[in-house]
């Protein structure tokens, strides 16, 4: 698996952005950890909490 190392530029408000994944081969939102401050959920959380069904 390649891994990529995000920078606050590259990410929303939140900290996150819609990008493929294996589990989600069209497209998912998803968050990630940072070297640079907030690290993580930048500004709070994105959309309406609920449950994913595959």
């Amino acid at each position: 698996m390649e891994r990529t190392q995000y920078t606050n530029e590259d990410l929303d408000d939140y900290h996150g952005h819609t990008h493929v994944t294996s589990d989600f081969p069209d497209g998912i939102y998803h968050y990630h950890i940072t070297n640079e401050d907030p690290y993580l959920n930048g500004n709070g959380f994105f959309g309406t909490a609920g449950t994913i069904t595959r």
